[in-house]
């Protein structure tokens, strides 16, 4: 049986069409010649293939609806059932600090590149303050994954009077291909768990997943009748955002939000509606905290060999604490015994004892504590600047 079975949709195949001709030819003609070059055969050949194209058609508009089958084709209708899009590439994003004379404007456009001869142009104008630099968000030319580590963005490609340096204190913000059909299904299978969940997890997950550049994001409500503890206001929610760009994550905030319901944070953009009417939506930006760490090695694992000793030493144990401390997450404090891990994995060493401490400046003084230490819950424990490697300090036997 062919068509819509009990089993789904069975196409027909070319071979089930031939031979299907084959029978009526008999039943009128007894024992035809079907030979591929005799007049039948070529006009069964004929009939037979526009028919199987017909089928797979038919197969494909069936098959359309349902996310495990659907092609390439029809895998965005079946998004627009539950509100999504097919992600497009995305580009690189790298905050750059512009350093030269004061009040001068850098134009939006302006390029730089880093060391791989990749380029980047300035989303938004700045002007350099009258401390001599200003931070600016550059987003790369071409679409996909391009790196930039921090320190590599130091090449000015567009000669503005004034503007003396560009470099980049942390790494950039990597971009992506164009989703596939696979990425798209799991992420469709993803949406609707959250359709599940509450508004502002909801809120949440859609502003990680669909706009550009996001790196880490959290949320908070209050869901009273008077301010809460941390300042938000009544019926409010605060979005604590890393990455993106301002306009982008204020525009997917009024778009998921709840009527009636204030975005509250320490950035305020302005969003236009459908009806052309201007609302300012808020939402944070992480407060940076830099962390410092101090290893002391108290002792060797005699059974096992050190990777290496004296200063490279040092530099393997710095490699592992910085390896761990840029899988911080926002908002969260930092436990004085997560520290242990990566560093004891290193073979050789037998046991150590760990100091940390965090300041609001990248190269402040630490007041070392061997307990743990609160971060803030709009705050990020930062070590991925180009000064974190400075705040780790080794000492061995």
């Amino acid at each position: 049986m062919f068509g819509v079975t009990e089993n789904g949709f069975v196409r027909k195949t070319l071979a089930d069409i031939k031979a299907d001709f084959q029978e009526d030819y008999k039943s009128i003609y007894g024992n035809p010649n079907f030979a591929d070059d005799s007049v039948i055969g070529i006009r069964i050949g004929i009939q037979s293939k526009a028919l199987a194209d017909a089928w797979e058609t038919l197969e494909a508009v069936y098959n359309a609806p349902f996310p495990s089958k659907a092609d390439d084709g029809s895998i965005p209708d079946v998004l627009d059932l539950v509100g999504l899009q097919m992600l497009p590439a995305v580009k690189t994003l790298v905050t750059c600090t512009c350093s030269g004379t004061p009040s001068t404007v850098i134009t939006a456009g302006s390029l730089v590149s880093n060391t791989n001869r990749d380029t980047f142009e300035l989303t938004e104008e700045v002007e350099i303050d009258e401390g001599g630099s200003v931070d600016g968000v550059f987003r790369a030319i071409v679409t996909g994954p391009v790196a930039a580590p921090a320190g590599t963005v130091t090449s000015i490609q567009t000669p503005i009077s004034g503007w003396d340096s560009v470099i980049n204190m942390a790494d950039g913000t990597i971009g992506r291909d164009a989703e596939t059909t696979d990425e798209a299904r799991v992420r469709r299978s993803a949406n609707l768990q959250v359709i599940g969940a509450s508004a502002l997890d909801a809120v949440v997950a859609r502003v990680g997943d669909e706009v550009d550049g996001i790196t880490s994001v959290i949320g908070f409500e209050n869901t009273g009748d008077v301010v809460d503890a941390s300042g938000r206001p009544p019926h409010s929610i605060e979005l604590v955002v890393a990455g993106g760009l301002n306009q982008d994550i204020a525009d997917k905030i009024w778009e998921c939000k709840s009527g009636g319901i204030r975005a509250y944070g320490n950035t305020d953009v302005t969003v236009e509606d459908s009806t052309g009417r201007l609302h300012t939506v808020s939402f944070s930006r992480a407060t940076a905290r830099y962390v410092h760490v101090e290893v002391t090695v108290d002792s060797y694992y005699d059974e096992e060999n050190l990777p290496a000793t004296g200063d490279n030493l040092k530099s393997v144990i710095k490699a592992a604490v910085l390896a761990f401390g840029q899988t911080l997450p926002l908002g969260k404090d930092l436990i004085i015994q997560r520290w242990t891990g990566p560093v004891i994995s290193i073979a050789g060493i037998g046991s150590i004892t760990v100091r940390h401490a965090v300041t609001d400046t990248p190269d402040g003084t630490a007041s070392w504590s061997t307990s743990n230490v609160a971060i803030g819950e709009t705050s990020k424990a930062e070590m991925s600047d180009s000064l974190a490697e400075n705040r780790i300090t080794v000492i061995l036997p």
